[in-house]
């Protein structure tokens, strides 16, 4: 939507065609989906937009190559000559997603595999824990509240209390040295106690 390569009446089946291009690869989706984007809001693809998408496994000059009836090399020139519009890659998409083409149902075929499926439980564990956050913030919410008014009025109690508080931790200072004073004079007699 970004890029105007979909509208919010097409943006389904264009991130579909996509999905399945990228066949249920997060990692691929995003970049074919990017080097697409920026072609659509383009009007026709460079060769870096190509490239990008072939190192995504997208065989796309083979594809425009089978479209126009030239060779692979040649559909390559024709790019660098700006021959390539928007439409025409969109063309080649639509031709390798749908029935008998290279990426017909990719998703679907994807998340059949082991490793889809547990892709698949990942993604539904993580949307079970956003929905359990999404019920708790508001009372979790609640109770951060109270512990920062709790907070605050320690701090208050404690800038109020100042004297208190330094003679307190002198009286545990002394006492804790009282009691190391104690250990060290005592060391051998506790060591043999313990024996």
């Amino acid at each position: 939507l970004g890029f105007a390569a979909a509208t919010e009446k097409d943006v389904i089946p264009i991130m579909r065609m996509l999905g399945d291009t990228a066949q249920g690869n997060a990692q691929k989706f995003e970049r074919i989906t990017l080097a697409f984007g920026q072609i659509k809001a383009a009007g026709k693809a460079n060769l870096t937009d190509i490239n990008q998408l072939i190192n995504n496994g997208v065989p796309i000059l083979g594809e425009l190559a089978d479209m126009w009836g030239v060779t692979v090399g040649e559909a390559r020139a024709a790019v660098t000559a700006g021959r390539a519009s928007s439409e025409e890659i969109t063309k080649a998409f639509e031709k390798m997603t749908s029935k008998g083409g290279k990426f017909f149902n990719g998703m679907k075929i994807a998340s059949e595999t082991f490793s889809g499926r547990m892709s698949t439980l990942k993604d539904n564990i993580n949307l079970t824990f956003a929905a359990i956050g999404t019920e708790a913030l508001p009372v979790v919410k609640d109770y951060v509240d109270e512990m920062i008014k709790a907070a605050g009025g320690t701090r208050k109690w404690a800038e109020e209390n100042r004297e208190l508080l330094k003679s307190k931790v002198k009286e545990w200072a002394e006492s804790f040295k009282t009691a190391l004073t104690f250990i060290k004079n005592n060391f051998n007699t506790i060591i043999n106690v313990v024996k």
